[in-house]
């Protein structure tokens, strides 16, 4: 009697949770179109070089940032929730190597912190929204407990697109975005 108990407890969560962490993922990649990412580049699923919300360049804050652009590929709330994704384009234009931690969040403790540091800012209510943490405060963005193809690595010349997770607002229309190392890029329309 408890087995069938357990197994009715273990589906009804399954039946609860797996639609909201399915919903900002399938979104975001059905309303996009899959184009051939540019040579050397990483492209995630949805991103398409000629997508472009806004862009900013490396701004010297970090030492181990510099000739870099980022570019705003894609910033789309859940139709059903107020579940966002992010998916910003990085592009390495100095000799050396970028990795993903430099984006860490240094206000909250993610378990990995690759791109946790990436925020939105919703000017209108003075409003920082930070990437979302699973149970295991894993940050839901590309990294270590992504399922999608994921390289820490930008190498000189080379470009990698990464996506963050937020929950935004429903009124909320457009955002600051803000990724360590560069200048924020304001305006951007959440679609």
């Amino acid at each position: 009697m408890n087995m069938k108990r357990h197994i009715v407890h273990c589906l009804a969560w399954t039946v609860i949770a797996v639609p909201l962490l399915v919903v900002p993922f399938s979104t975001a990649s059905a309303t996009a179109t899959t184009p051939s990412p540019p040579e050397g580049s990483h492209a995630s699923p949805g991103a398409s070089p000629s997508q472009t919300l806004g862009t900013a360049t490396s701004n010297g804050d970090l030492e181990n940032v510099s000739e870099a652009t980022a570019e705003v590929l894609e910033l789309t709330r859940s139709e059903s929730s107020e579940l966002t994704v992010l998916t910003v384009r990085i592009t390495n234009n100095g000799t050396e190597n970028i990795h993903a931690n430099n984006f860490s969040n240094p206000v909250y403790d993610y378990r990995h912190t690759h791109l946790s540091g990436v925020t939105l800012l919703d000017n209108s209510s003075s409003t920082r929204h930070h990437p979302l943490i699973d149970a295991e405060t894993n940050c839901l963005c590309s990294g270590y407990v992504s399922l999608s193809p994921y390289d820490p690595l930008i190498e000189p010349n080379q470009s990698t697109d990464y996506w963050t997770t937020y929950r935004v607002p429903s009124d909320t229309t457009t955002v600051s975005v803000e990724i360590p190392g560069f200048d924020p890029i304001d305006d951007v329309p959440v679609g």
